[in-house]
């Protein structure tokens, strides 16, 4: 447990044997390993997770090489390999559910059903929600290998909204006299399998 932890080992000197589990401050801020200390917090990312649809850093390589830096104190490079390349396939998979819930909310947009003030309306929320809160936890969840969020407060949430959403819309299209959209299983990404 942390009470054990050499918490006063003088910075860029630290190793598992001070501090022999993930912290905030190791992963993103500590000169762990070959990395050296930065308060840049977003100096170690590689995507802007709190986007609606993420999308890559700047110089996100070099961001990913310093991070793998501190990983691989701890990790094995096969570990690390599919550690990255899982949690990138889970930020295209979110993006790609987030695309279709801006996809599945346009027929009303289109037809002018949506009230223009924000969250007046029950769907308001739904949508929101789908990538804010579900979408989010789901991308933090991954990066900081929290399967129950990635899971069961993330994916499946966003996908018990998606179904939400899309009974909210076709209910507003056959109100308003228009057909209802038909929508199959969610789209899944392409994870080279």
């Amino acid at each position: 447990s942390g009470d054990t932890w050499n918490w006063d080992a003088e910075p860029g000197t630290q190793t598992v044997n001070d501090i022999p589990a993930a912290t905030c401050a190791v992963c993103h801020m500590s000169g762990f390993g070959s990395t050296g200390t930065t308060h840049d917090v977003g100096d170690r990312l590689t995507w802007f997770l709190a986007a609606p649809i993420s999308s890559r850093r700047p110089a996100w390589q070099d961001n990913r090489v310093r991070m793998q830096g501190v990983c691989s104190e701890c990790h094995n490079e096969e570990f690390i390999d599919d550690f990255y390349a899982n949690a990138d396939d889970a930020v295209e998979q979110v993006n790609l559910w987030v695309e279709e819930s801006d996809q599945i909310i346009q027929p009303l947009k289109d037809n002018g059903l949506l009230t223009a003030a924000p969250f007046d309306e029950p769907i308001d929320f739904v949508y929101f929600n789908l990538w804010h809160h579900w979408g989010r936890t789901a991308k933090f969840g991954t990066w900081m290998q929290g399967a129950d969020y990635v899971q069961w407060h993330g994916a499946y949430e966003m996908l018990r909204e998606r179904a939400e959403l899309i009974e909210m819309v076709n209910e507003k299209l056959v109100e308003a006299g228009l057909e209802p959209v038909e929508y199959g299983e969610p789209p899944l990404i392409n994870s080279g399998e």
